[in-house]
Parts: C-alpha cells; structure tokens; sequence
C-alpha cells in the first residue's frame, strides 16, 4: 500500500482582469505565493478563479472564469436600474467611489456574488488550503472564505497583490491538469 502525497492547494482570486494593469505591490518583496512555493517541500496545486481575467496562466491546474456566471436576480435588476453605469461614472470623482464602494455594485461585493452562483467556484473555494486575493475585489471572498473556516489560511495584503500581468508559475512547481 503507496501512500500519496497530497499536494498543498492554493487559489488565486482574480477580481478586476489584471490584463492591462500591473499590480501595485513593492517591487523588492516576494508575493505570498512565490513565498509558498519557496518554502513547500514538493509540488504545489495552484488554480484561479477570475472574473474578466481572459489570459491564462501556465501551470496552474485549474481555471474557473466567472465570466459566464449567471446573473442572480439583484445584478439582473442592479443592471436594469442603471447602477452599473452610474457608478462608471462616479469613478471620476473621490465622494462617488466612496459611494461605490458602500453600495451593491462595489467590485468586491460582485465578485463575491459571482462566486457563490457558481458550484464550481465554490467547491474549489472550500477545497483550498491558502487562498490568496490578488487584488482589491477579491478581499471579501478570501476573508469570508478563512473566517467561515472553509480554508486555513488567506492572504489579501500588498504582498498578495504582487501577482501582476506578467507573472507566471515558476518552473518545477507546475502540476499536471486532471
């Protein structure tokens, strides 16, 4: 009888499509998933669920793009009501991000909702071992997720940010799609 090593699994959380953008961690500190896979003793599973993320990232053994999630009842009527495009325009001015970011449309509140219309997401959500939000949107959902118990261990600080547009896994740690 062979026992398997289990690989440690970590999720990345994509909320904002970092394609065009790069991330604002200091440059001179190692992101908290380059620090795991440093310190891990063998291979490392690591998968993404994103929204409006359309790259991929080679290595990862997992994809989950939120993108096609159906629209639950509140954004279909979020949408109908105008307050997606009202708040692209409050983006323009201090007081009208404030706003956004208390009301049903902040990024954060999206994504998370996004997360839980799809079962896929969730199941890897509550699968992880680390999860790691990659930026500002995706804070609510690495914070529910290790505060409801369902993972170990998040991440959601500069130095989690730090994945940026060009990062991709480092050789040696990828893992083999299933």
């Amino acid at each position: 009888m062979s026992s398997e090593t289990v690989k440690p699994q970590i999720v990345l959380l994509f909320g904002t499509g970092i394609d065009t953008e790069n991330s604002t961690a200091l440059a001179a500190q190692s992101s908290q998933l380059v620090r795991f896979l440093n310190d891990a003793s063998g291979p490392v599973d690591v998968s993404v669920i994103s929204l409006e993320l359309s790259r991929t990232i080679a290595g990862t053994s997992e994809h989950i793009r939120l993108d096609d999630t159906d629209h639950g009842f509140t954004d279909r009527l979020l949408t109908a009501v105008g307050a997606f495009a009202l708040s692209k325009a409050f983006t323009t001015f201090p007081i009208g991000r404030l706003l956004n970011s208390l009301g049903p449309v902040a990024q954060g509140r999206v994504f998370w909702r996004s997360v839980k219309r799809n079962p896929e997401a969730m199941h890897l959500l509550r699968s992880a071992d680390v999860v790691i939000a990659t930026d500002l949107p995706t804070t609510k959902a690495a914070w529910l997720a290790v505060h409801r118990g369902w993972v170990a261990n998040a991440h959601y600080d500069h130095l989690s940010a730090s994945v940026g547009i060009n990062w991709q896994l480092p050789s040696g740690n990828e893992s083999p799609r299933d």
